[in-house]
């Protein structure tokens, strides 16, 4: 997509997209999605990248079919943050595991369950809150109200622990007890309840009011998803659904002619073990009624040559603030009779010396040939590639496929053959 972009975008404007792309944090997930839009939309016609319009301001895309069809269009990611800052469950969570741990207590252990109550709105309706204290007063509410409670709980030998909250400020039960894994419940607080007050409708205004606002020709909204529920509701449980909100916006914003929603769909498939996700891109386009088919046409020939996610919305958000660039690798296994399949970038990482043979054992869960095997360790498997040297074969063909798990990493298939008698004895 970058290709396809260089020559058609500024030196600058090309620069601060690949900074996006490169940095962690909440700009890199946004950048993808238009790095991917707008880079699609450039082999599908003539694509002008915020080109400055009469009134000074500058959309994402200027698009021209090759029928002469045209649009003009923003993009724009929209996310649960401002909602997940309201309930703060994670940060939550995360707080009490750290501060838990100046008592000397181990990891995991924790039931919290957390009340909710109905937030009423000025502009009337209500919305689902969890009654936590605001975000900015987790840590301290934590450590001045929970803590020494425990901590008095701890001295006087009570067992397990436990903490109740019912007041003005928040309303929970938190249980300590032993056991490595911590659970919890709390209401499903992100599906919209009211039309006109939840992410996705707020966005859409956001760019209807300020770099649509007076656009001389046909302009719309693509609105991508970065983990935020309005955008794929359906209406259950008192929730609002897309439909509703994406109409209720076209009505109030008559100078917008569409607007497109793109989603990632995940689907599990199978069971245990064996079970397998499987996501695809959503499309969905409203258009007024006296807009062109043609802009339909296209629309939907944009989502369907988008490439296959290797995310979630919701993990896609999670990787997007993380450093580094993922694991990429990991592909290992024997490939019978002979040979080895290991991931090009892991193999690289051994010969460049960024990852140590030491590491490389403790991963795959193999022992060097000076440690004994223990059958009741994860190490009771000698090292593939050590085994191999020991009996003198060396490999014979290396071949690459394009490709590993997901697209992330090629993958070399190794083939030893017989042992060797130049560095091994006669057998």
């Amino acid at each position: 997509m970058l290709k396809q972009l260089r020559p058609i975008m500024t030196s600058k404007a090309y620069a601060q997209l690949v900074k996006r792309l490169n940095e962690p944090g909440p700009g890199r997930l946004p950048a993808v999605w238009e790095a991917t839009v707008m880079g699609q939309l450039a082999v599908m016609g003539t694509l002008a990248i915020e080109t400055k319009l009469p009134n000074g301001k500058r959309p994402d895309i200027h698009f021209a079919a090759p029928d002469g069809f045209a649009f003009i269009a923003d993009i724009t990611t929209i996310s649960d943050r401002g909602v997940d800052l309201r309930n703060p469950i994670d940060q939550f969570n995360k707080i009490i595991e750290e501060e838990k741990a100046a008592l000397g207590l181990p990891i995991g252990g924790v039931q919290l369950d957390v009340r909710e109550e109905p937030e009423l709105l000025n502009s009337g309706g209500s919305r689902r809150r969890l009654r936590l204290p605001p975000h900015g007063e987790l840590r301290d509410y934590v450590r001045t109200i929970i803590m020494p409670e425990l901590k008095r709980q701890l001295d006087a030998k009570q067992w397990p622990l436990s903490f109740v909250a019912d007041d003005g400020v928040a309303g929970f039960r938190l249980t300590i007890a032993e056991g490595p894994h911590s659970t919890g419940s709390y209401g499903c607080y992100a599906p919209p309840t009211v039309v006109d007050v939840n992410p996705l409708y707020h966005k859409l205004k956001e760019k209807a009011e300020e770099q649509l606002r007076d656009v001389p020709d046909l302009a719309g909204i693509i609105a991508c998803d970065g983990d935020c529920a309005a955008m794929t509701s359906d209406k259950r449980h008192g929730a609002v659904g897309t439909d509703q909100i994406v109409q209720h916006f076209l009505k109030n914003f008559p100078h917008i002619g569409f607007v497109m929603v793109l989603t990632i769909k995940a689907e599990q498939m199978g069971w245990m073990q064996g079970r397998k996700e499987t996501l695809t891109l959503q499309s969905h386009v409203w258009t007024r009624p006296d807009i062109s088919p043609r802009l339909k046409e296209i629309l939907v020939e944009l989502a369907t040559k988008l490439p296959t996610p290797i995310n979630s919305a919701t993990n896609g958000a999670y990787r997007a603030v993380e450093s580094g660039y993922g694991r990429g690798h990991g592909v290992f296994g024997m490939s019978p009779p002979t040979g080895i399949k290991i991931g090009a970038r892991h193999l690289m990482e051994l010969l460049s010396g960024r990852r140590t043979v030491e590491e490389f054992n403790r991963e795959m869960n193999f022992r060097s040939s000076i440690e004994p095997a223990d059958p009741s360790e994860r190490n009771m498997f000698p090292n593939p590639f050590e085994s191999a040297l020991a009996a003198g074969r060396l490999p014979i063909q290396i071949t690459v496929e394009e490709t590993g798990e997901n697209g992330r990493d090629n993958v070399l298939q190794i083939e030893f053959g017989d042992p060797d008698p130049a560095i091994s004895p006669f057998c």
